[in-house]
């Protein structure tokens, strides 16, 4: 009889330490012959640091190219490149700007984090590149994580179209 509750205990760890560790729901990719590395210093959503809970992914668009669970500084984040098989389609190409979301266990939120260096995809088979801060933060409409951004007419969200009319007006 004291052989059940250990076992059902140990299922009990063994499927809380496997749950722990597969990625959020849209952070699968698949392994490529052509990779850059990622390794990132410092990550903080709003202020705050990330715990060993959380997850950081690479995208090409809305392809996920690689992903890492955090695990302190130096952390590591793959991004695949497209190295011509069916299992790489819509990866990274040399010069493309891969994109970093954060999975907030916390708050079971997505979010997307701006580096604080240029990120381009390298040409090579294998490239390391450090950052030191992914950062999440509110973007001009006050939405954390936000993609909008501020046009050149000095419009939150706009397309830049607004400095036509404005300079238009001002020629008369």
């Amino acid at each position: 009889m004291n052989k059940i509750p250990y076992q059902i205990y140990l299922i009990l760890i063994l499927t809380f330490c496997i749950s722990n560790t597969s990625p959020p729901k849209n952070f699968e990719f698949n392994q490529s012959t052509i990779q850059t590395f990622y390794f990132i210093k410092e990550v903080e959503i709003d202020g705050l640091k990330l715990s060993e809970k959380d997850w950081i992914a690479s995208f090409n668009g809305d392809v996920c190219t690689g992903t890492r669970q955090w695990a302190g500084p130096f952390t590591d984040v793959p991004a695949m490149g497209d190295d011509g098989s069916k299992y790489t389609k819509g990866y990274h190409i040399p010069g493309s700007k891969p994109i970093f979301k954060i999975y907030d266990y916390s708050t079971d939120r997505l979010f997307l984090a701006n580096p604080d260096t240029n990120i381009l995809f390298g040409n090579s088979p294998a490239q390391i590149i450090n950052i030191n801060k992914l950062s999440v933060t509110k973007d001009c409409l006050g939405t954390l994580g936000g993609s909008a951004r501020v046009d050149s007419c000095n419009v939150c969200n706009g397309n830049s179209s607004s400095c036509d009319k404005i300079n238009s007006q001002n020629q008369y």
